[in-house]
């Protein structure tokens, strides 16, 4: 969804941007949150209704300062929603919260910018927050979800076999954390190497 009216930024990236919920925006989320592709990778699967979906965003709206926060995930050009992500749980005395994201754009996913809206937020919250460790919880058998997290520098500290009945199957429930000394640094994206011009052979002389 391109906005007329962009939000208010909170942490700038190289492709990415940060910014606070609004309540205009929870017919995006709703659609995201009741697609089958997301839901299969969610901890609820059953339909949400737009009203319950304005209803999470209004917490998230007046959710303490001290308790975390939800932002949602712009693209930079253009200028469009295209997730969530979020810190919760956050325990000041012992310096850990929990954090949870989703890239809604079926598209859009594979394409980093889930890693980079991470590494802004963790950053944020080692530097900023002064945390010492961020946690979260994934399914086992959303690889490419676990992938970006090992990108970003989490590894896994525990694993609750068999957990959860997903599409008529038992998956495992992953437990991943970060510390600071693992947080990858951000870096814009690699631009592909230019292919070197073949060499020229020189022109054969007239007899």
């Amino acid at each position: 969804m391109t906005s007329k009216n962009p939000p208010m930024e909170f942490l700038r990236g190289p492709r990415v941007v940060l910014c606070p919920l609004r309540k205009e925006d929870s017919p995006q989320f709703a659609r995201w949150m009741n697609d089958a592709e997301t839901a299969n990778f969610l901890m609820f699967h059953r339909p949400l209704s737009l009203e319950e979906e304005e209803e999470w965003v209004n917490k998230a709206l007046h959710m303490p300062i001290t308790e975390g926060a939800i932002l949602g995930i712009w693209l930079h050009s253009p200028f469009r929603l295209v997730g969530s992500i979020g810190l919760h749980s956050l325990h000041s005395r012992d310096r850990h919260a929990t954090l949870g994201i989703s890239i809604g754009e079926a598209n859009l996913r594979g394409k980093r910018l889930g890693r980079e809206a991470m590494s802004l937020l963790i950053d944020y919250a080692f530097r900023t927050l002064n945390l010492r460790r961020v946690i979260l919880w994934c399914y086992g058998h959303n690889e490419r979800a676990i992938r970006c997290y090992r990108a970003v520098g989490f590894q896994e500290a525990g694993r609750l076999e068999r957990h959860s009945f997903i599409n008529g199957e038992w998956q495992d429930y992953v437990l991943m954390e970060i510390t600071p000394d693992r947080l990858k640094p951000l870096v814009a994206e690699e631009k592909p190497a230019r292919r070197k011009p073949a060499p020229k052979t020189p022109a054969a002389k007239a007899k």
